[in-house]
C-alpha cells in the first residue's frame, strides 16, 4: 500500500502526521502538576539564569513531603531546592522557552511543545520500525499512527512529564541495539539513546537487563559487541548524571527524590502484589484498561491458528520477537520496580503514566499483528466455520482498536486532571499508599473510577483541557503586578512567589531573569528558615508577589520578612499584591536622637544603613513609644514615611504605611520595632542623599515632631546616607 500527496510520502511521514495533528487537537498549553511545574522551573532558570535550583517550588514543597505524596526534590546543602525529576526533559525544553521569550510568546506554551515533538518522533520511529519488519506500508502506518491515538502517548503529549521523552529514548535505544547493519557503532548509539532515558528518568534504569538479555537471546554471535558498544554509549550519561547530582547535593548517588525513604513504611509483600494488580488489570490505573490495543497480541496470534499460521510471513513474526521480549520483560521490570513505591499510581495523571516509555516497544511488537489485520484469507480455505472464525477475530480486532481510540481520545482533550483533585479532596487517594487488598480502596475494583467514563461525563459538561475550549490561565491584574515587579526588578533582585496554588498562571506570565523563590511556611514556623535566609543574604531587593486571599491564612512567609527585612512597598493588583523589601545591611549607623511625634508616640531610637547601592535599598529600624494612656489596637491609625531625597533635593525614594506595617500593635508590648525600605533608583548618581521621616493621622495631617522641647523643621527627621 502507498500513500502520496503530490509526491509519495512514506508510511511513517503519515504516521507522524497523523500524530502532529492529534497532538495539536489535544494541546492544552497548561501546567498541572507540580511534577510538571518542576521540570518547567529548571528550564526556566537553565535558560535564563544557566541554574539548576526549582526554588520557585520550595514554598509547596513541605507539605507534599509525605505519603501518600512524594514531593519533587529536595534541599541542597547550599540551601536551594532542587529537583528529584529527570534533566534531560528541562535540557531539552530550555531552548524552546528561549525561543518563546524571544519571539515574546508564552514561554510555558512554548516549553509544552517539547512533548509534542516527542511523542511525534516516536510514532515516526515506530513506523519505520514497523516497516522494516513487515514490509507493509499498512502495518507501518497503523503502528505509528496508533502510538498516538490509540496509548498513553496522546494525553502526555500535552503535559511537561517527563515520560514522553523517555518513550522516544526508550525507542531509539531498542533499534540501535537490534541493527543489523554495523551492529557495534550502532550498539553505541543505542546505548546513547538508553543514556538519555535514563537522564528523563532514573527508574528507566530497570529496562538495562531486558536489553542486554535481549541481545544475548537473539544474536549471540554479535552479542558481546553489543554489550560493549551499548555500555559505552551509557557510561557518559551516568557519569554526567552523577556530575549532575555532586553539583546539587555534594554527592553523586542523591538524585532529590527519596523513593527508599518515603516507601519503605509502607511496604509489604501484600500491598506490592495490589499495586503490580493495579498497574497492570485495575479500572484505575491498570496498563490493559487504558492501553486496550495490546489485547490485538492474542487476537492475532488467534487468527494465526485458525488460518494455519500462512497471514504474516515467518521473517516478520521473527523480526518482531526482540520487540516482543523487550515490551514483555520491560513491563515486568517496570511493574516490579514501582511496586516497591509507596505512590505507585504516579499522582494525578491518566492511567498508569510510569509505563508510557514501554509503550513504543509493544507497538513494534504489534507490527505483524496489523499485518495479520488486513491479510486475506488464504486461497484455497472453503470451510465456513473457519470464515466464519476469521471474520469474527478480525472485527474483534477491529473493535479493540476503535476501543483504544476512543480511550485514547478521552484522555487527550477531557479535564481529568479536575477529576482526580475532586478524588484527593475525597481522601481516596491515601489508601492506595499501603493497600494489601483490593478492599483497601474502590479505585481497585470499582468500574465507576475507569477514567474513560468519568472522562466522558465530563466531556459532555463542556470540561475539555484543550487550547480551544479551555478558559485561558492568563490573567490581567496578575499581568499588572508583574509589570511592577519588572519595573522594580535590579540585577541581584529575587522574585518571590507565595501563592503555591496559583503558581501555574504566574509562570505563564512570568519572563524576567531574576532569580525565582518560595519559602516554605512550614519550614519557617519550625525554625527552619536556611532558603529564606539565604535569599536575604545573596538578594539586593525580595520582590514578594501573592494572591490577596493568602494561601497561608497565618502569612506566615512575608510576617518573617517583615522580622528580617526592611519593607519599601505594598500596591495592591486586584486578586494580587506585590510588596518589595531590602535586605538587610552589613553595617548599622544610630539614627539622630530620640523625638516626640504628636501627643502619644515616641521614636525611642533609629537605626539605618549609611551606605546603599543603586537598584538597592536604604534599611531603617525604628523602634516607636506609646504614651502609657494610648490603647494601642484600638488607637487612631498613625502611618509614618521615609522620603530620599537626591543631592539636588528632588524626592527619588519614598514609603508610606501603617506603624507595624499594618499588624496590630500588640497591647502587651510597650515599644514595636518597625523595620522600614527606600528603594534607591537604579539610575541614581553617587553622593551624598537626605532621608526624611515623619508620621501622620488617618486624615493626612502631619503630627508635629519636637525634640528637647523644639519643633523641628518641617515635622520630619532628618540624616544622610551615602549612594555608591
Amino acid at each position: 500500500m502507498s500513500f502520496a500527496i503530490g509526491r509519495r510520502l512514506r508510511a511513517e511521514g503519515w504516521a507522524a502526521l497523523l500524530s502532529l495533528l492529534a497532538c495539536v487537537v489535544a494541546f492544552s498549553g497548561r501546567l498541572q502538576s507540580a511534577d510538571e511545574i518542576a521540570v518547567y522551573a529548571l528550564a526556566y532558570n537553565l535558560a535564563q539564569r544557566g541554574a539548576l535550583d526549582i526554588n520557585v517550588l520550595a514554598s509547596s514543597e513541605p507539605g507534599m513531603r509525605a505519603p501518600p505524596f512524594s514531593g519533587v526534590g529536595r534541599f541542597g546543602p547550599d540551601a536551594n531546592f532542587y529537583s528529584g525529576k529527570g534533566v534531560l526533559p528541562s535540557l531539552l525544553a530550555a531552548p524552546l522557552l528561549s525561543a518563546g521569550l524571544g519571539l515574546g510568546t508564552d514561554p510555558v506554551v512554548a516549553a509544552l511543545t517539547l512533548n509534542v515533538f516527542a511523542t511525534v518522533a516516536t510514532s515516526f520511529v515506530i513506523a519505520r520500525s514497523a516497516r522494516q519488519i513487515t514490509d507493509s506500508e499498512w502495518a507501518a502506518l497503523a503502528c505509528g499512527a496508533l502510538y498516538a491515538i490509540g496509548t498513553l502517548a496522546l494525553p502526555y503529549s500535552k503535559r511537561l512529564f517527563t515520560e514522553p521523552v523517555a518513550a522516544l529514548s526508550v525507542a531509539l535505544a531498542f533499534i540501535g541495539l537490534t541493527s543489523a547493519r554495523r551492529p557495534g557503532a550502532k550498539a553505541v548509539l543505542a546505548g546513547l539513546a538508553f543514556g538519555a532515558a535514563a537522564a528523563a528518568s532514573y527508574a528507566n534504569l530497570v529496562l538495562l537487563p531486558c536489553y542486554l538479555a535481549m541481545a544475548l537471546w537473539f544474536d549471540r554471535r554479535q552479542a558481546l559487541r553489543r554489550w560493549v558498544g551499548f555500555l559505552v554509549g551509557v557510561v557518559p550519561w551516568l557519569a554526567g548524571l552523577a556530575t549532575y547530582n555532586f553539583v546539587r547535593f555534594g554527592d553523586p548517588m542523591v538524585t532529590g527524590l527519596a523513593l527508599v525513604e518515603w516507601s519503605l513504611p509502607y511496604f509489604t509483600p501484600a500491598a506490592a502484589l495490589i499495586r503490580a494488580y493495579g498497574l497492570l488489570l485495575s479500572p484505575y490505573r491498570g496498563l490493559l484498561c487504558y492501553a486496550p490495543i495490546l489485547l490485538l497480541l492474542p487476537l492475532a496470534w488467534l487468527r494465526s491458528r485458525v488460518v494455519g499460521g500462512r497471514d504474516a510471513p515467518e521473517g516478520s513474526r521473527n523480526a518482531a520477537s526482540p520487540a516482543l521480549f523487550v515490551a514483555a520483560t520491560g513491563t515486568l521490570a517496570y511493574v516490579l520496580f514501582f511496586s516497591f513505591w509507596s505512590m505507585w499510581w504516579g499522582g494525578f495523571n491518566w492511567g498508569p503514566r510510569f509505563l508510557l516509555p514501554i509503550m513504543p516497544i509493544w507497538m513494534i511488537a504489534l507490527a505483524p499483528a496489523f499485518g495479520a489485520l488486513v491479510a486475506p484469507w488464504p486461497n484455497g480455505q472453503r470451510d465456513v466455520a473457519g470464515r466464519l472464525a476469521h471474520f469474527l477475530i478480525r472485527g474483534a480486532m477491529w473493535a479493540v482498536i476503535g476501543a483504544a481510540v476512543f480511550v485514547s481520545t478521552i484522555g487527550g482533550i477531557a479535564d481529568t486532571f479536575r477529576s482526580e483533585g475532586e478524588l484527593a479532596r475525597r481522601g481516596m487517594l491515601a489508601p492506595l499508599v499501603e493497600a494489601s487488598s483490593l478492599d483497601a480502596s474502590p479505585l481497585l475494583s470499582d468500574l465507576r473510577f475507569f477514567q474513560a467514563l468519568s472522562g466522558a461525563q465530563q466531556i459532555a459538561r463542556g470540561e475539555l483541557d484543550t487550547w480551544w475550549a479551555a478558559p485561558s490561565p492568563h490573567d490581567a491584574d496578575l499581568g499588572r503586578a508583574l509589570a511592577d515587579v519588572a519595573e522594580r526588578a535590579t540585577p541581584g533582585s529575587m522574585v518571590m512567589l507565595v501563592a503555591p496554588t496559583h503558581t501555574e498562571p504566574f509562570l505563564h506570565a512570568y519572563r524576567l531573569p531574576n532569580e525565582l523563590v518560595g519559602f516554605s511556611p512550614d519550614q519557617i514556623r519550625a525554625g527552619e528558615d536556611g532558603p529564606a535566609r539565604r535569599a536575604l543574604a545573596v538578594a539586593r531587593r525580595v520582590l514578594l508577589v501573592t494572591d490577596v486571599a493568602q494561601d497561608d491564612p497565618g502569612n506566615t512567609t512575608e510576617r518573617w520578612l517583615e522580622a528580617h527585612a526592611f519593607r519599601a512597598r505594598n500596591e495592591f493588583y486586584g486578586r494580587w499584591r506585590v510588596a518589595a523589601f531590602g535586605s538587610p545591611p552589613e553595617v548599622w549607623t544610630l539614627g539622630p536622637s530620640p523625638a516626640q511625634f504628636g501627643a502619644d508616640l515616641t521614636l525611642a531610637s533609629l537605626r539605618y544603613s549609611p551606605v546603599a547601592s543603586p537598584g538597592g535599598a536604604v534599611a531603617i529600624e525604628a523602634a516607636w513609644r506609646r504614651a502609657e494612656h494610648a490603647e494601642g489596637a484600638s488607637a487612631a491609625p498613625i502611618a509614618w514615611f521615609a522620603h530620599l531625597i537626591a543631592p539636588d533635593g528632588r524626592l527619588v525614594g519614598q514609603h508610606d504605611a501603617l506603624l507595624g506595617s499594618g499588624y496590630p500593635w500588640d497591647r502587651s508590648v510597650a515599644t514595636l520595632r518597625d523595620h522600614r525600605g527606600i528603594l534607591v533608583p537604579p539610575d541614581a548618581t553617587p553622593g551624598i542623599y537626605r532621608i526624611n521621616i515623619g508620621a501622620y493621622t488617618g486624615d493626612g495631617a502631619r503630627l508635629a515632631v519636637v525634640r528637647d522641647g523644639a519643633r523641628l523643621p518641617g515635622d520630619v527627621i532628618t540624616f544622610e546616607v551615602t549612594i555608591r
